[in-house]
């Protein structure tokens, strides 16, 4: 599935780009008349602290794991300035503009309508020094218990090297991605409900291509699946979070400085337990964490937006800006600019081609063949891998980019249906600048600091010779911050400059403030599932808004209980799961939003004709007899040419009288002849064969279907939907044709065409 993922992301990126620069930016998010609610800087920071939570500060090493080469990427064999420079664009790949797509779509949908009517890596081990208990995690979250924090990284043998700007590269390009899918969602939520007066839910964005049956079980299907991946996408970000401020805490109390603990009896340090009490003991805790975390978003959601959220993302926001702009003033000021000025020029020219990379070479594998010593010589472990040896990890790309937009998309609903709410007066062009450009922006200024300073402290150990078994410079703020754990990097990173007073000062901040970005991710995707849950109640009932954050803290929790790793993999596992499925609706939504725009300019008649019938109906011909509809199906389930064949010779003709039967008895026995060849074990790969005739033949059918909507004056649909719908349901599409071709007949008063 990765050229799905891949290919997706683009596509939808495109869509807001061609918004933006066509006349359709002025349409607004609400009536013609309002005005926004909230100033720039309130709405930008409720958007951004709803956006990206508490993962931007967990993945702040990013640029320098890929610098480092972590989970052996493509770019490891270039030398080290052009790897670091690469690594940062990579990490703004991930965290700007293609991930913040899915919510500007959605908000941008809510607002058009309203405006009718009247949107793994090994664990590195921490310094040896430190006496207290902690974890450790990779990346991504495989974790290792270790008392004390111990263990070297197996890559942690560098050779010196300079700052390097394609590390960077690599950070913003997340960004990218990530902000690019939020506008999609957030775009066509807003439309839907603040320009055509239509409730807040999921369900209303598919409203400009079924109409009226988003009331139904479709409906229903849709805002079921909204919340479930707001749930679980939600409660991802927790479980990373969590973590962190764990880490953060045991650091204070241990009083860490720099690899030493200056507390020799902390009040979460550990004394005889073996390592599973430890790490049992440790889940507790954390899990306790996020039932504090819950009380306060709990408080936070009940209070409302403005009350609530509007005052706890102005201070999140507050926070990072205050921490990041320490980190360039601290550090090599003039480098980080320069670095950040250089992988912008990278970004901008390597976008295109990582946009759609996907490595499909290395994912083939090793280019190894082992051949067996039976007497039928055969071979297996190859499947086309470089001969040269090359070559990525083939775990590289679904270990982060793939992970990243499985865990974007499942924020898709949530962050999307946010955006849209607090974006009310907004027009088209200033949420999709604000939603997408603005933040994809400050995300590469915020990694850019962290990864160009990170990589530059890392050469500076390198350089000095420090390994994992010393991790501190005792001369300089070098650190080797490969050596140390994720949740322990950008505390490590932020007191080096100072003393241990000013590192425990800035620490605090940082915990405080991904506390505050936790409780800001956490209320207001409560909200949304309220929202949502409620049928797009604008105030859902108090009692409902605390359920539902109650239920996003038991989610987590039970997800983390599992301990470890095997509960970081359970979080990133169900990401993944409920990203694929809702990645074919942002597919629709794309287009419902570009229908709603057409629509709202006067492109599009809105009230243009539809098929008499939907695809999902089973009696088509509306005559009351459901048994007289389920025959049909399974008539055209098992033999379609004998409707197919009479639809076909109503909109194409007939030189030969039975032609069309005739072809289509021929089209389908070749595929029944396949199979059954490949079903006797005759010749297995006849099946790939009989899949190739099948895409041809349901071609042929959309090409069909394309015929009768023009035939019968429907206006809606294209050749592409036509051809989806005939591949998936052909045995309710061939009915479907048969009577609107009918009915149509009937309608003109007469029966010599009719079918």
């Amino acid at each position: 599935w990765t050229w799905l993922y891949i290919g997706s992301q683009n596509i939808w990126i495109g869509v807001l780009i061609y918004i933006l620069c066509s006349k359709y930016r002025h349409i607004k998010l609400g009536k013609d008349d309002e005005k926004p609610k909230y100033s720039f800087g309130t709405w930008f920071a409720m958007l951004f602290t709803c956006g990206v939570a508490t993962g931007l500060w967990y993945y702040t090493a990013e640029s320098m794991w890929h610098y480092k080469n972590y989970g052996s990427p493509r770019w490891a064999n270039m030398p080290d300035n052009e790897r670091a420079i690469h690594s940062m664009m990579v990490t703004w790949f991930h965290w700007g503009l293609h991930g913040w797509i899915p919510v500007s779509r959605r908000a941008l949908q809510t607002v058009v309508r309203g405006w009718q009517a009247a949107v793994e890596t090994p664990t590195i081990g921490t310094h040896k020094r430190a006496s207290a208990r902690s974890t450790s995690f990779s990346p991504h979250g495989s974790s290792r218990a270790t008392y004390p924090s111990l263990g070297a990284h197996p890559l942690a043998s560098c050779n010196p090297s300079p700052p390097s700007s394609h590390a960077l590269l690599v950070v913003d390009l997340r960004s990218t991605i990530a902000n690019s899918q939020y506008t999609l969602v957030g775009a066509l939520v807003g439309i839907m409900s603040y320009r055509r007066d239509m409730p807040m839910t999921m369900r209303f964005c598919f409203y400009p291509l079924i109409g009226d049956r988003v009331y139904g079980w479709i409906g229903d299907v849709v805002d079921i699946l909204s919340i479930v991946v707001t749930l679980f996408g939600v409660c991802t970000s927790l479980g990373l979070g969590v973590r962190q401020i764990y880490k953060g805490l045991v650091r204070l109390d241990a009083g860490t400085y720099r690899g030493t603990n200056s507390n020799a009896d902390p009040m979460l340090g550990f004394t005889t337990e073996t390592e599973d009490e430890i790490a049992d003991i440790e889940t507790n805790r954390q899990i306790i964490i996020i039932w504090c975390i819950t009380a306060i978003a709990t408080v936070s959601v009940v209070s409302g937006i403005d009350r609530g959220i509007k005052r706890l993302g102005q201070l999140a926001f507050f926070l990072s800006a205050i921490v990041v702009l320490s980190q360039l003033f601290m550090g090599d000021t003039a480098f980080i600019l320069n670095a950040i000025t250089e992988t912008i020029g990278y970004y901008i020219w390597y976008l295109p081609k990582i946009s759609f990379i996907t490595d499909a070479f290395p994912l083939l594998g090793p280019a190894t063949a082992v051949l067996s010593t039976d007497d039928e010589p055969s071979w297996s472990g190859g499947r086309g891998g470089a001969p040269d040896g090359i070559s990525a990890s083939d775990s590289w790309m679904d270990g982060w980019t793939i992970f990243y937009w499985g865990w974007w998309i499942s924020w898709g609903p949530f962050v999307g249906t946010f955006m849209a709410k607090i974006s009310r007066g907004r027009t088209l062009g200033q949420f999709i600048t604000c939603s997408l450009i603005v933040p994809s922006l400050y995300s590469f200024f915020f990694m850019g600091v962290w990864g160009a300073e990170g990589i530059r402290l890392q050469n500076m150990a390198e350089t000095e010779g420090i390994t994992c078994a010393d991790t501190y410079s005792k001369v300089s703020p070098a650190i080797n911050l490969y050596c140390l754990g994720t949740e322990d990097i950008v505390f490590d990173q932020i007191s080096a400059y100072g003393g241990k007073t000013l590192g425990d000062v800035l620490t605090v901040t940082i915990l405080f403030s991904i506390v505050i970005y936790f409780v800001t991710s956490s209320d207001s995707g409560s909200l949304v599932i309220d929202i949502m849950a409620a049928n797009g109640l604008p105030e859902p009932p108090i009692v409902q808004r605390i359920f539902w954050a109650c239920s996003e803290g038991a989610t987590a929790s039970v997800l983390l209980s599992f301990g470890g790793e095997v509960g970081l993999k359970a979080l990133r596992s169900v990401s993944l799961i409920c990203g694929l499925p809702y990645t074919f609706c942002l597919f629709w939504f794309c287009q419902s939003l570009l229908y709603v725009c057409y629509e709202e300019a006067g492109d599009l008649d809105k009230d243009r004709p539809d098929m008499r019938s939907f695809i999902t109906n089973i009696d088509h011909t509306k005559s009351g007899s459901y048994v007289s509809g389920l025959i049909k199906i399974a008539t055209a389930l098992v033999f379609p040419p004998l409707q197919l064949g009479l639809v076909m010779a109503n909109v194409w003709k007939e030189t030969i009288p039975g032609q069309w039967f005739i072809i289509n008895i021929i089209w389908e026995g070749s595929m029944v002849l396949l199979c059954f060849i490949a079903i006797m074990d005759w010749e297995y790969q006849c099946v790939y064969i009989c899949g190739a005739v099948y895409i041809l033949f349901m071609a042929m059918m959309a090409t069909v279907r394309a015929d009768v909507r023009t035939k019968v004056g429907c206006e809606r649909g294209d050749w592409l939907t036509d051809f989806l719908v005939c591949c998936t349901m052909y045995p309710l599409a061939i009915p479907q044709m048969h009577a609107e071709l009918s009915a149509h007949s009937a309608a003109e008063g007469g029966t010599k065409n009719a079918v």
